[in-house]
């Protein structure tokens, strides 16, 4: 009789989610997993020898979805207690394949879910061509101020400023299929260019902590990041369904603040 309760009480206990407490449900509210290029989460899937990461794979796998952003030979730090991947020096970085999968063309949506430190002008995640600005939609510190760049290394002007720092935040950059880039954190006003040209045809990768390099910028802290095919805004210029939903997790299970 005991037995069969505690078996009762097992089966009526919250399940497990595979991907990551709360990342299911996301890939779901995102339009299921063929609307997601890639979803990266340190709560899953990361690598490491001894205190840096090596290699940091899809939540959902190491084949058939997100390329593995991969650090050996220069492989960033890892914090195991907090799960943080941070760059202490400027030659620390991850960095997946150029791949097809990545080709913005048709638009893409990226967020990253960690801090943007003001230790210097210089990158600290996005979407390039191998290092070059041909194809490029990337997110750094310029001045003091979280500040993302698009094709041609054009800078969004200014929505809503909000300073770079230690702060874990999650910021959506993304490129239309027409020369309009755009940066947003929650609770400011879109950052958009539209000078970049219409976004070009190849294979890109995508960099955590510099640009298919190290940074000059240390110390930045990353949780998660995401690659979404077209544009998260609808077209809009306000938080959309899908970046409220992706918001809110950050929020939820990275600790990430609003502006």
């Amino acid at each position: 009789m005991g037995a069969a309760c505690v078996r009762r009480r097992r089966r009526q206990g919250a399940s497990v989610d595979p991907l990551g407490a709360g990342n299911t449900a996301l890939v779901s509210a995102l339009g299921g997993s063929s609307q997601v290029i890639g979803f990266w989460d340190v709560r899953k899937n990361v690598t490491v020898s001894g205190a840096t990461v090596t290699a940091w794979d899809d939540v959902r796998g190491s084949s058939g979805f997100g390329p593995t952003f991969v650090g050996t030979g220069h492989a960033p730090a890892w914090d195991a207690t907090n799960l943080i991947i941070s760059n202490a020096t400027s030659s620390q970085y991850l960095v997946t394949a150029a791949t097809a999968a990545l080709d913005y063309s048709g638009g893409i949506s990226l967020v990253y879910v960690g801090s943007v430190p003001a230790t210097a002008t210089n990158y600290v995640f996005g979407l390039s061509a191998s290092g070059a600005t041909t194809r490029f939609l990337m997110l750094e510190n310029v001045a003091g101020v979280i500040t993302g760049k698009g094709q041609g290394n054009v800078i969004m002007s200014a929505g809503g400023s909000v300073a770079s720092g230690a702060v874990i935040r999650c910021v959506f950059l993304f490129q239309r299929t027409t020369s309009f880039a755009g940066m947003m954190v929650p609770n400011t006003a879109l950052s958009s260019a539209g000078t970049g040209g219409a976004p070009t045809v190849g294979n890109n990768l995508l960099s955590v902590f510099g640009l298919d390099a190290g940074s000059i910028n240390t110390g930045a802290q990353c949780r998660a990041v995401l690659a979404i095919p077209g544009d998260i805004t609808a077209g809009g210029t306000v938080m959309s369904p899908a970046m409220t939903a992706i918001d809110t997790w950050a929020k939820t299970h990275h600790t990430s603040a609003d502006a």
